[in-house]
């Protein structure tokens, strides 16, 4: 009689003694049952995959879900002009594009109103410097004129004193 206790034993032992031999013969046990019931069943192995013939016909859509699909390759594009500007033209959504193609006009009309109104401004200031300039100018020859001015009334003053004191001065005495 064969008992199984000891049998399981034995079969423990050999297992935790070997455990990759155990390991690759239980995949040959595998192979070979499969082997044995594919040989029985009346077919090959493949025939127990289930196949369908494709027939042309209408495709049918039996799931609908809503999403969002996006590209692989993205690029952000952001407008860095102060302030609102208009967009006079743009480039269709989903148009093929090459390097350099146009994709955005921005309108820049007021730009270029506050780039005019800055040039004015700049020739506004350069021309009140040169007056400044020139004004500075005559403003330093007319002081320059009084202080010469003040200068020989200055003198001539000291001439008529000294003239007075030393000549006129004591004639008048006498």
């Amino acid at each position: 009689m064969l008992n199984y206790n000891s049998l399981y034993g034995n079969l423990q032992g050999f297992i935790k003694k070997r455990p990759a031999m155990s390991i690759a013969g239980g995949a040959v046990l595998v192979f070979v049952v499969w082997g044995v019931i594919s040989l029985f069943s009346g077919g090959d192995a493949q025939s127990s995959i289930p196949t369908y013939t494709v027939k042309e016909g209408p495709l049918k859509i039996s799931i609908t879900e809503t999403g969002t699909i996006q590209p692989k390759d993205k690029t952000i594009i952001k407008n860095q002009v102060e302030g609102t500007t208009a967009i006079t033209y743009l480039v269709d959504e989903g148009n093929k594009v090459k390097a350099g193609d146009l994709l955005m006009s921005l309108d820049s009309s007021t730009l270029s109103d506050k780039v005019t109104d800055q040039e004015i401004s700049v020739q506004n200031a350069a021309a009140s410097n040169i007056e400044a300039s020139e004004n500075y100018e005559v403003a330093k020859n007319q002081a320059q004129s009084d202080i010469e001015s003040a200068q020989l009334a200055y003198d001539f003053a000291q001439q008529d004193l000294k003239k007075y004191v030393e000549g006129e001065y004591p004639d008048a005495l006498k």
